[in-house]
């Protein structure tokens, strides 16, 4: 049984008492403090799991909304140059890091990313298996209940990441892309998560434009989800580069699908986007193996009962009403492992488990123009 004892202390009669208030700086210092008996991540990876009575992932969130805090006071103080604020505060939060959690993982403590981009700062916060990012920008008028223009900073944005509960090692970049013609920021975000048991890589691509019109907006303009691929062999490798230079940018990415032969994503594919305008067009989408993207598709939108969709990957609609009639649920890649046939020709055969699909490049679109199933045993 615990029993609590709740003590009462009494101003003294006509004297006010006032409870000191701590800095956002000050805060972020005891956050780090609480935390400083944790391990320095979730999965135990750098140093065995240290007994820890509380949770991380909370405490994590009130560090960075300490630094998020933190930050904009030193914007928003009288006569301060911003970049020279931004940078002086993010540097005095990391030295304190550095005092508080001497024996962590360099990688592990707190420390940080910034991007300029005129008039915005984009900062990622990088604490022990977290990542995450904050954008700050002044917007033109001013939030309710304030009324007219504004001129402070604020924190007008932050990752998708923020508010989840974290399952493993997160990692965040950012980048700066080409404005459109209207010159507006913006910039580009890389997220994946590690998880902590089998080691699948989620990852996420996403673009972003500031407005800082009315109370401003922090809008998406591209967002692309997939998995990192691990084991980039042949005759399935990765496709494609990471280019987030000029009008044209490419993100690569890979999927899991039924054609997946083990844990690994087989399908990779990469995309292209022109930014040269004010609205954002996605351009074209390249695969390692266009044909078995056609297997993954059809098991997908078969398996869906989806004939519309399944009929855009075939070569008649009778092959496309027999895979949505007969299609079996739950079909998972080559339980043998065995490898695909490589790509010869305009014609191939794909099997998948008593599964086969004769496939024929017509108009440079590989289509389904025969589906067979093995007898029932």
């Amino acid at each position: 049984m615990i029993s609590l004892a709740v003590c009462f202390v009494f101003p003294a009669q006509g004297r006010s008492q006032r409870v000191p208030q701590r800095s956002p700086a000050q805060n972020f210092e005891a956050t780090l403090t609480v935390l400083a008996s944790a391990s320095p991540d979730d999965c135990g990876w750098d140093q065995p799991t240290r007994k820890f009575n509380g949770d991380t992932s909370k405490l994590e969130d009130q560090l960075f909304q300490d630094a998020d805090e933190a930050i904009l006071g030193a914007l928003n103080s009288t006569g301060a140059d911003p970049a020279t604020a931004i940078t002086t505060t993010l540097e005095s939060l990391r030295t304190t890091a550095e005092r508080v959690n001497p024996d962590w993982p360099v990688a592990r403590r707190f420390h940080y990313d910034l991007l300029t981009i005129k008039p915005v700062f984009v900062v990622v916060y990088h604490f022990r298996s977290r990542s995450t990012w904050s954008v700050f920008a002044v917007p033109a008028e001013a939030s309710w209940p304030k009324k007219g223009k504004n001129a402070e900073w604020k924190q007008v944005g932050e990752d998708d990441f923020r508010w989840q509960d974290p399952k493993g090692d997160q990692r965040v970049e950012v980048y700066s892309i080409q404005r459109g013609t209207s010159g507006l920021a913006r910039f580009l975000s890389r997220s994946d998560e590690i998880s902590c048991g089998d080691g699948i890589t989620g990852l996420i691509w996403e673009a972003y434009e500031w407005n800082p019109s009315d109370i401003g907006s922090l809008d998406t303009v591209i967002e692309r989800t997939g998995v990192e691929k691990r084991d980039d062999d042949p005759p399935y490798k990765a496709i494609g580069k990471l280019r987030a230079t000029g009008p044209t940018i490419t993100l690569p990415y890979c999927e899991n699908s039924a054609v997946d032969l083990y844990v690994d994503a087989l399908l990779c594919s990469v995309d292209t986007y022109d930014l040269s305008g004010d609205v954002v067009r996605f351009v074209s989408t390249e695969t390692n193996r266009p044909d078995l993207d056609t297997v993954a598709k059809v098991v997908q939108y078969a398996d869906a009962r989806d004939y519309e969709a399944v009929l855009a990957y075939s070569a008649s609609a009778q092959v496309a009403r027999q895979m949505v009639s007969d299609m079996p649920p739950g079909v998972v890649g080559n339980a043998s492992g065995e490898d695909y046939p490589p790509i010869r020709g305009d014609h191939q055969t794909i099997n998948i488990e008593g599964l086969h699909f004769d496939l024929e490049k017509q108009d440079g679109r590989w289509l389904v123009v025969r589906f067979t199933l093995d007898p029932a045993q």
